[in-house]
């Protein structure tokens, strides 16, 4: 009240409004839990006193003034993010000096700051969709441009479009007021400005995780940022807080077929690989992974999941790429029981059924026998038992409900002593005060442990979670591999019947080689200067070279074998000039006219099969197809000072 009165009374003294709503704000921050007013927290009280009313009264009348505006902003997101205090307020009347602020002070990055972490605490009816009506989402996205390096403010206004991101259903302006202004561009040009910002690059994410879950967003990331999102991933590989955004925007990119192709061009498969490699277990250690890197591990492998369900030719990729080796040690580590978890789990049983439990071989000292045979445990002794990380969620949940049931026979007998103690204080009797001492200790302890409980059994969860997925990632590729094999094979029959009525089949090398040209690869083929991920191969009447949709098989385009002058193994001077492409990867075939067909093969390996199987196709057919490296070219042409053009 005294606060209230002092900056109505002193209007135009801009510090002490200041200073008063930077003390109203500090009042509603310093609640904990249990903090009551006769039955209301500190923010009803306020709220109830009319402490929101003064702060937006107190904004509307300067508006010029960043001071006030900013400690009104930072009084009113501590307020309003008590619950019924935001259902109480006029919250419309805050956004509205919010989005006056926001005009105004611009420059301001302090203000802005706080402006974000109050509209994150804004309802969607009443509060979001005022604020994006009023082209808040625009001002937010110019923040980040005229505050980029401003990292505090750039993560502010990331975390606060995540959160609206979240409403993008029940407020569609907010949703499409991204899609006009293009944020997913905005934002993917700040993550890769501030590439070395792991912080920075996390909150970036986060909000492109949340816009990519609407399927045009999702489209627009996956054609414009795939490369910047692949690079934040190797980038920050050891960093668990980026890569779990990174993962769940691929994961949720590659939903939608279409965008796979993107995902695949800028090397995604191989990032994704090289994070369960990097964050999972190896297989002769015994250690598990800490709890951050097994959430990227389950993102990961969910992520990979996706795109091989999307055609049996990813599945294959990725059982060649040697994936399903490094699952089968993942699924080693997450759900194998070990003999001495059958023990012990034999060992309850035997209790339960009053049978000695000697009989189960399983030492008398082991920590995990007592909690199930329920012999009564210290706080300490627990420490030992959740050392236990590696036993599975089996285990874990035997040892959830003795272990549960301990701590609330031990808060039972506290509590017993502490209405005791309680009466011994009051008496002033001697000891008293040091025995109360000592019983808080006890309840920190108690406190702990059962945090503790709470850790080791999210632990054991999430490894059953990620056992299960594993298997799931296994089998899936398994089945679609075995089908492409399948498919593969009849291909093959059918062509080698081709073959076979054929008098130019000169041996049965040259029958393997065209079976081998027979069977469909993934690249990455240019042309008429666009690229895009089709399936290559010999097409049927074994005279033309085809590349065809790898979701459809439907053929897009064709060269013919008898077109071909030259084959080059390096990137094509046209079609690769200037992209983000992996140089070594490439290769292309040039027809007298100077037209070429550029390629980039999904699995390195193929690159060589296929110079290899064309070097004996054309010497089988007596052809004169130059072989050649786009270095001996480039050097040719200095020699002659020649600089060749198409």
């Amino acid at each position: 009240d005294n606060i209230k009165r002092a900056v109505r009374k002193n209007k135009d003294d801009e510090e002490l409004i200041s200073i008063s709503l930077e003390v109203l704000g500090n009042f509603a921050a310093s609640e904990v839990a249990g903090d009551e007013l006769e039955g209301e927290s500190i923010c009803m009280h306020m709220h109830s006193d009319a402490a929101t009313d003064t702060i937006v009264e107190c904004m509307a009348a300067n508006p010029f003034s960043a001071s006030i505006q900013t400690a009104g902003m930072f009084a009113l997101s501590e307020l309003v993010a008590d619950p019924v205090v935001r259902a109480e307020c006029a919250i419309d009347k805050i956004a509205a000096v919010v989005i006056t602020a926001l005009k105004t002070h611009d420059w301001d990055g302090e203000l802005i700051r706080q402006a974000a972490e109050l509209v994150r605490e804004f309802p969607p009816k009443g509060g979001l969709d005022t604020f994006v009506q009023a082209s808040g989402v625009r001002m937010l996205l110019q923040a980040l441009e005229n505050h980029a390096t401003n990292d505090e403010v750039l993560l502010a206004v990331a975390k606060t479009l995540a959160v609206m991101c979240a409403f993008q259903k029940e407020v569609p302006d907010i949703h499409l007021s991204f899609m006009s202004l293009d944020a997913p561009t905005v934002l993917l040009g700040v993550a890769e400005s501030k590439m070395d910002h792991a912080s920075v690059v996390a909150g970036m994410f986060e909000a492109l995780a949340g816009m990519s879950v609407v399927e045009d967003a999702a489209v627009s990331i996956a054609e414009v940022g795939m490369h910047t999102v692949v690079a934040a991933i190797n980038r920050h590989m050891n960093r668990p807080a980026v890569l779990i955004h990174t993962l769940r925007l691929v994961d949720l990119i590659s939903l939608n077929k279409v965008n796979i192709n993107e995902v695949v061009n800028a090397g995604g498969i191989n990032s994704l690989f090289d994070v369960c490699v990097e964050h999972g277990p190896d297989e002769d250690e015994e250690q598990l992974p800490p709890m951050e890197s097994l959430l990227v591990i389950k993102q990961a492998v969910a992520t990979l999941s996706t795109i091989s369900s999307a055609s049996s030719d990813f599945a294959s990729l990725m059982m060649e790429e040697g994936l399903d080796e490094v699952l089968k040690i993942f699924i080693s580590k997450f759900d194998v029981r070990t003999q001495e978890e059958k023990d012990i789990e034999d060992a309850k049983f035997a209790a339960e059924e009053g049978q000695a439990v000697e009989e189960a071989d399983v030492p008398d000292d082991d920590p995990i026998l007592g909690v199930i045979t329920s012999v009564t445990i210290k706080p300490e002794q627990l420490a030992d038992i959740l050392d236990k990380s590696n036993y599975s969620w089996h285990i874990a949940k035997l040892l959830e409900d003795p272990i549960r049931d301990e701590i609330e026979r031990a808060a039972q007998k506290l509590e017993a002593r502490r209405g005791k103690l309680e009466i011994q204080l009051a008496a002033k009797k001697d000891g008293a005060v040091e025995a109360m001492e000592l019983l808080e200790d006890e309840y920190e302890q108690w406190a702990i442990a059962e945090q503790a409980v709470g850790a080791f059994m999210e632990r054991a969860q999430l490894l059953e979670q990620l056992a299960r997925e594993c298997h799931g990632a296994m089998n899936m590729m398994g089945a679609l591999d075995g089908i492409n094999k399948s498919a593969a094979l009849q291909a093959r029959a059918k062509r080698s019947a081709a073959l076979a009525k054929r008098d130019e089949v000169a041996s049965d090398e040259l029958a393997d080689v065209k079976n081998s040209m027979c069977v469909a690869k993934l690249m990455n083929v240019w042309t008429k200067g666009r690229c895009k991920t089709f399936q290559l191969l010999l097409g049927d009447d074994l005279e033309n070279i085809v590349w065809q949709d790898a979701s459809t098989g439907a053929k897009r385009g064709n060269i013919s074998l008898s077109t071909i002058s030259k084959v080059v193994d390096g990137p094509d001077p046209v079609h690769h000039r200037g992209r983000k492409v992996d140089k070594p990867r490439c290769f292309y075939l040039a027809t007298p006219s100077d037209t070429a067909l550029a390629l980039e093969p999904i699995n390195p390996r193929n690159k060589k099969l296929w110079i290899t199987n064309l070097r004996t196709l054309f010497a089988a057919r007596n052809s004169a197809v130059e072989f050649t490296t786009s270095e001996a070219i480039e050097e040719a042409a200095r020699k002659s000072g020649v600089t060749k053009k198409r």
